[in-house]
């Protein structure tokens, strides 16, 4: 899996002489969300354009299961989302009822739908998916390590640009946020297409994040090795794009849009005016939450007195 945007990973932390003191450290980070993952699966989930992670079709637009990726053997908790339209927005549509990789539920929302430009497709539409007679889809590549879950990578949310106004885009506002938190989010999206697509990404909290995979293209991908086609994938199949540090509003909300287009030219200047004439897609999400840097300072200040506290008893 080659990551667009890396992220650098959080320091080592000393535990030398701090006993069960660092228990304690952990505990509290804990306790600020940094181990707090929810994975989102973005579909038309009708069992034929797309399915859930678990197959059943979703009665509040909202599906929780469980998913091993290809070729790995940890079981990872999905949110599937998208009702069995194409169209996904309309007045109050609102998808709520996540589960973090922990199982327990949290207070998120995602809502707030761009109005007719959020569609959905999927396995019949190009996605990365083997379908029985299609030759040119593929099962998900091991190279997406744990996103590599057919019914996550084969459906996707899209927007289509070409018959509206250039600075018209799909997306959707995430919700219930804790506003002293930072997020990463990781984006995948792909449709096999040999029209060469960016998808452009923008995310908007009390600061922004921006963006773009390149999603279609002719032998983008690896071998499909699907009955007698030899060839390569005409799509993403091993990308994903990371965007990190990115903090909620005071009003707990992250708004996340995307369009698309032909160039590999920065949008994160004129992202808001900028035009889009392609289609573009978002087939999975995961967005995790870390303290901010300000809150491991505290919790270190904590720590370093709880230490100097014990060291003082023993005197």
């Amino acid at each position: 899996m080659k990551i667009m945007n890396p992220i650098q990973p959080l320091q080592g932390i000393q535990t030398t002489r701090l006993g069960l003191l660092v228990p304690l450290f952990l505990l509290a980070i804990a306790s600020h969300g940094l181990a707090q993952t929810v994975l989102f699966d973005f579909g038309r989930h009708d069992n034929t354009n797309g399915s859930t992670i678990t197959g059943a079709l979703p009665t509040n637009g909202v599906v929780v299961g469980s998913a091993t990726a290809i070729g790995d053997t940890t079981s990872y908790v999905w949110n599937s989302l998208g009702n069995g339209n194409q169209t996904q927005s309309g007045a109050g549509v609102s998808f709520t009822g996540f589960q973090d990789q922990t199982g327990t539920s949290v207070n998120w929302s995602i809502g707030n739908l761009s109005t007719s430009l959020t569609q959905a497709n999927g396995f019949l539409n190009g996605g990365l998916k083997a379908i029985t007679g299609q030759a040119t889809s593929k099962d998900p590549s091991s190279l997406l390590g744990k996103y590599a879950v057919a019914n996550a990578t084969g459906d996707y949310w899209f927007v289509d640009n070409t018959g509206a106004n250039g600075a018209a885009r799909a997306g959707f506002t995430l919700s219930g946020l804790d506003p002293s938190l930072s997020y990463t989010f990781t984006l995948f999206g792909s449709r096999n297409s040999t029209t060469t697509r960016y998808t452009h990404y923008f995310l908007q909290g009390a600061n922004t994040g921006y963006g773009f995979l390149q999603t279609s293209g002719s032998n983008m991908g690896t071998t499909l090795g699907v009955g007698t086609d030899t060839g390569q994938y005409d799509g993403n199949d091993a990308n994903v794009l990371v965007l990190s540090g990115v903090n909620p509003t005071a009003g707990g909300t992250i708004a996340l849009s995307f369009l698309a287009n032909g160039s590999t030219t920065s949008l994160a200047s004129t992202f808001a005016t900028a035009s889009g004439n392609q289609f573009g897609y978002l087939n999975l999400m995961e967005v995790k939450a870390v303290p901010e840097p300000s809150a491991l300072s505290l919790l270190g200040v904590g720590l370093a007195g709880l230490w100097a506290a014990r060291r003082n008893r023993r005197s």
